[in-house]
């Protein structure tokens, strides 16, 4: 047998594309995680054109993102009890309505901080519920031994959407204002409302005992524990969220006050954030398996 006979057919992660629904599921997720950076692009943007506070816009991160740690225990459990595809349908459906919410009361000139926050909350809860099935739903949309690709090519999408919404936003913004920015991301999620609807995810079996929230939470911990190298990442998480992602929050006021460049600019600045990230992943998918 030849060398090249012996060599699997492919080494890199993205094999996991020939998969059908992970196809489907992934590209209407790019657009539509794309167009939920658009709106976190341009909500820190209208906050501050409304108060010229950085008080307010760490409000809006704030709000944005700390209900979604809250529900977070309680959306694992609930992916483990129920079927992920339905939880997804729900949350994306709620994020569309609460998104479409956000653009008319902005057309509508109804738009105060006050209610931008209050609407951002609810945004957080739902996707709060909604990442906990997301992560677990993609090993369904593959065979068992594509489980890690898949989850590889999965954060490419997520970086990637990462540089290419805030670029957009950043043209939007200037060109046709919060508004279209805001409509455009409602709409997107119908994407993946609809792909959700046409692929078909492997089943799942599920242990009949389930257990209460606590119990999930608690055994979670324990499994951490008993694995020290989980640690390292999920401090390093921790770490980068709670102090580089913080910094995102503050180009509005960063490229007003310091900066004085304008809307375009200032979705540019947003998107160098996610660059480096898109060449890493793009590294990871292609050469990771060859260090296994």
């Amino acid at each position: 047998m030849s060398d090249s006979a012996k060599k699997p057919i492919s080494r890199n992660s993205l094999r996991v594309f020939r998969n059908r629904d992970f196809s489907i599921f992934w590209t209407a997720a790019l657009v539509s995680n794309s167009g939920s950076w658009m709106q976190s692009i341009a909500v820190p943007f209208v906050l501050y054109q409304l108060t010229h506070s950085t008080t307010w816009l760490g409000l809006g991160a704030f709000m944005a993102f700390f209900p979604a740690l809250c529900v977070g225990p309680l959306a694992g459990s609930l992916s483990d009890r129920y079927d992920r595809k339905i939880i997804l349908l729900w949350s994306q459906s709620v994020m569309m309505v609460v998104a479409f919410g956000l653009w008319w009361i902005w057309i509508s000139g109804w738009a105060s901080p006050g209610v931008i926050l209050v609407i951002l909350g609810f945004s957080s809860i739902a996707s709060g519920i909604n990442i906990a099935a997301w992560q677990s739903f993609i090993p369904q949309l593959v065979a068992p031994t594509d489980m890690l690709p898949a989850v590889r090519v999965n954060s490419m999408q997520f970086v990637a959407s990462r540089a290419f919404g805030p670029a957009l936003a950043g043209w939007i913004l200037a060109e046709y204002g919060a508004g279209t920015a805001f409509f455009l991301n409602a709409c997107s999620f119908v994407l993946v409302i609809v792909a959700l609807l046409i692929i078909r995810p492997r089943s799942v079996v599920r242990d009949r005992d389930f257990g209460t929230v606590r119990e999930h939470f608690r055994e979670a911990l324990r499994y951490i524990k008993a694995r020290p190298a989980l640690s390292v990442p999920i401090m390093l998480i921790v770490v980068i969220s709670f102090f580089g992602s913080s910094v995102i929050q503050l180009v509005p006021a960063l490229s007003e006050e310091v900066f004085g460049v304008g809307k375009t600019q200032y979705g540019l600045l947003i998107a160098t954030f996610g660059i480096g990230a898109i060449l890493g992943s793009i590294f990871v998918a292609l050469r990771a398996d060859h260090y296994l």
